[in-house]
C-alpha cells in the first residue's frame, strides 16, 4: 500500500511540475507579444515576481 502512494506522490508532483513549466511557457510568449502582467497573472495564476523574473 506505501508503495502504490509513494507512486502515486510522484506522479503528482511531476504533474505540477509539468503544470508549472507549461505555465512560465505561457508566461513566456505574452511576454514577448508585450502582454501586461495583469494579464499574464490573470492566465498563467503565476505571481508578479515569477513573471517578472522571467524578464531578461
Amino acid at each position: 500500500m506505501k508503495h502504490i502512494l509513494d507512486s502515486n506522490s510522484i506522479h503528482e508532483n511531476g504533474f505540477e511540475e509539468g503544470m508549472e513549466a507549461k505555465q512560465i511557457e505561457i508566461a513566456t510568449e505574452m511576454l514577448k507579444n508585450e502582454e501586461s502582467i495583469d494579464k499574464i497573472i490573470k492566465y498563467t495564476k503565476l505571481t508578479k515576481e515569477e513573471i517578472e523574473s522571467l524578464i531578461p
